[in-house]
């Protein structure tokens, strides 16, 4: 399926990651605060949502625990932007259900290959990742 079809929330995040999205053929929709991504998510219901911990860093685990948690957005994929590559704001992000966590300074390219990935993930199954996360424990 064409980028171009998909929607994806960017939340905190700059002017950078949004370009590099653009650029690939997604719609890109930008929140600067939770409560504008959760009233995002309701109205707009996109297929990712990318968190950038660096400029919603205090708002960013509780909006990632609702996203994992709401109905309107379980098996939507998550991206947390990490602001350092330490390994335990990692093992933090992925134990609170982020999908992937990358670090500032962002790779531009791997953050288009793991979006395009975790939506070939995602669009595969209905139930989205969570669907696909079920399909694999019953193996």
């Amino acid at each position: 399926m064409p980028a171009g079809h998909h929607t994806v929330l960017l939340v905190g995040a700059g002017a950078d990651p949004r370009d590099l999205l653009v650029q690939q053929g997604y719609r890109v929709l930008l929140a600067s605060t939770s409560v504008q991504a959760r009233a995002m998510m309701v109205r707009d219901m996109p297929r990712l949502v990318v968190i950038d911990l660096a400029g919603i860093e205090q708002d960013g685990p509780g909006l990632l625990a609702w996203l994992k948690t709401t109905p309107v957005s379980v098996g939507i994929p998550v991206i947390l932007l990490a602001t350092t590559d330490r390994r335990d704001e990692r093992l933090t992000g992925l134990a609170a259900g982020a999908d992937e966590v990358l670090a500032h300074p962002l790779d531009g390219d791997e953050l288009c290959l793991r979006v395009r990935n975790l939506l070939r993930l995602s669009t595969a199954s209905p139930q989205g990742l969570s669907g696909v996360a079920q399909q694999v424990a019953i193996l």
